[in-house]
């Protein structure tokens, strides 16, 4: 495993001295060598070209043969290669002159080009040679891990275990790479036709997934994984699309207006994306805004397009992590009467931005169809939240450990309840302990009715001062004047509207009909004001086009 930088230092050979070090260590039965000319040194274009003359000294295997020298023009080629793994192929053919053995020929040739074998160890020696290792202060106590932190087989009685160190002080190694210095990007102003074919690429992608993200007699086929804690999980097939890339998506219900599912993603600065990633995607490692290419109106509220590139970290120690340089674009649109709001991400190559698997060691993953749409569902207040991901890991990525990560980001929109009612609940400040109703005033629960028993216990919700019984409530985070957090108990009532009965009985007896009203209260019945800039046909996937 190694970078194409890495192999060609090992050959990086200008002076005598360096070219004894290599023989030391790969090439032992040689008995001399002497670099003779430099006719050719590396330049910014070509930084690993080089051209020289040497000689070498070979030593004879046997004491009656005698020993061989060459003289030879040395000129590396170098090959581009996107993989971690370099394949090292070590080619020789020598005319020995004067009488030697065939067999001779063939010992010495073959221990020459076994020496390859060696170049593979002595490059991991040499990475972990510029690390710091742990103390043993820092290691992870063997008593508290009962299996193996790589192959998960467990410790039996009498199996050894050994502490790692420099595994553990992975996190360190990943820290000092990022996140990386705010000019590690230099990005010069788009030219006019490179804006408008950005435009032109975002539309047609957001079209494009709001497309596919049909979950029925769509242009995918969708298939049903799983269905846990209300979030669905479905594989797609994509007829057009490489085989060997996976096609997930996750489907939820979020209690929620499209204004507020627009404002998790108006990421416009580091600071916005990092506090998106910190509660959304917390596997992201470093991020970079590289353009802005258009921005919301009047007319078009809830519209982005940017470029963005983003690094995301490994479940794995052995799998490398993987960078994307992707378009964004987000819009309302409208299918079938139905209104909605889309998110679609694709990758983009830009002369910025190159890979840099030789700088940072990631390895440049591709979106192909990514990205979130927004419907109006058929439950009131509440909107539907699909997370279509199709994404090329490239490299070499088992198909289980694909499936896995893709699981665990689609999964994430589950979080998207939690957070916005937490934030309506921080909104609007909560009682003290003066301002609630005093228990032994209720002898029913504020919301379901049921009596309290001899035994039953009763809570108060510090937004409405309410007493209600324990399974309706909760404990929420919320956010405190002095930008703090805090737990505090809230109803089910107060965790939808964000706190307050407004209609309810002033008498502590709350009717089934108000709280269902509360629970399709227009102020989160999923109807906005502002109208789609761009349409489907009547049958959701001929004539898309953007408003001017």
């Amino acid at each position: 495993m190694a970078t194409i930088e890495e192999a060609a230092a090992l050959f990086r050979l200008e002076t005598t001295e360096l070219f004894r070090e290599y023989l030391r260590m790969f090439a032992k039965d040689l008995l001399d060598a002497a670099s003779l000319y430099t006719l050719a040194m590396p330049t910014e274009q070509h930084p690993r070209h080089y051209i020289g003359v040497k000689w070498t000294c070979v030593e004879s295997p046997s004491s009656l043969i005698k020993n061989r020298d060459w003289c030879y023009l040395e000129v590396p080629t170098y090959i581009p290669s996107r993989s971690r793994y370099l394949q090292v192929i070590h080619a020789i053919q020598v005319d020995f002159r004067g009488n030697v053995p065939s067999w001779v020929v063939k010992f010495g040739m073959k221990r020459r080009a076994r020496s390859i074998g060696e170049i593979d160890h002595h490059l991991r020696e040499k990475r972990l040679g510029g690390e710091k290792f742990l103390a043993d202060h820092d290691l992870v106590p063997k008593l508290a891990r009962s299996k193996c932190f790589l192959c998960h087989k467990k410790h039996a009685t009498f199996t050894k275990k050994h502490n790692c160190r420099r595994f553990c002080a992975r996190e360190v190694v990943v820290m000092s790479k990022f996140p990386v210095p705010q000019d590690f990007i230099y990005c010069p102003p788009l030219g006019k036709d490179e804006r408008a074919n950005l435009v032109n690429l975002g539309e047609n992608s957001l079209i494009d997934l709001v497309r596919s993200s049909k979950l029925h007699s769509g242009a995918i086929k969708w298939t049903m994984d799983s269905d846990e804690n209300g979030i669905q999980i479905f594989h797609g097939e994509d007829p057009n699309g490489p085989t060997e890339v996976t096609l997930l998506a996750g489907v939820t219900e979020v209690l929620a207006t499209f204004d507020e599912i627009a404002a998790l993603f108006r990421q416009e600065t580091k600071e916005a994306y990092a506090e998106y990633t910190k509660l959304f995607a917390k596997d992201t490692l470093d991020s970079a805004h590289l353009y802005t290419i258009s921005t919301a109106t009047p007319d078009r509220p809830r519209h982005f397009m940017g470029v963005r590139w983003v690094v995301i970290g490994s479940p794995y120690p052995l799998l490398a992590n993987r960078d994307l340089c992707y378009l964004e674009c987000q819009d309302d649109f409208e299918i079938n009467g139905k209104r909605g709001w889309g998110r679609s991400m694709t990758s983009i190559s830009l002369p910025c931005c190159p890979d840099f698997e030789g700088h940072l060691g990631t390895i440049r993953a591709t979106f192909i169809r990514s990205g979130f749409v927004v419907h109006e569902s058929k439950r009131p207040g509440y909107l539907q939240v699909i997370h279509a991901l199709q994404i090329d890991l490239k490299g070499r990525v088992p198909q289980w450990v694909v499936k896995i990560g893709m699981k665990k980001r689609a999964r994430s929109i589950g979080d998207f309840d939690k957070y916005l009612r937490e934030k309506r609940l921080s909104a609007k400040p909560y009682l003290r302990d003066q301002d609630l109703v005093p228990k032994s005033s209720r002898f029913k629960c504020f919301l379901c009715q049921s009596k309290f028993g001899t035994f039953s216990t009763k809570v108060r919700c510090r937004k409405c001062g309410e007493v209600v019984c324990g399974k309706c409530n909760k404990f929420w985070q919320v956010k405190t004047t002095n930008a703090g957090r805090k737990m505090i108990r809230v109803c089910s009532a107060c965790s939808i509207t964000g706190g307050g009965h407004d209609g309810y009985p002033k008498d502590g007896v709350a009717s089934s009909v108000a709280v269902s009203g509360v629970a399709s209260s227009s102020e989160y019945s999923g109807i906005v004001v502002f109208y789609p800039t761009f349409g489907l046909s009547a049958d959701g996937f001929a004539n898309l086009s953007f408003d001017s």
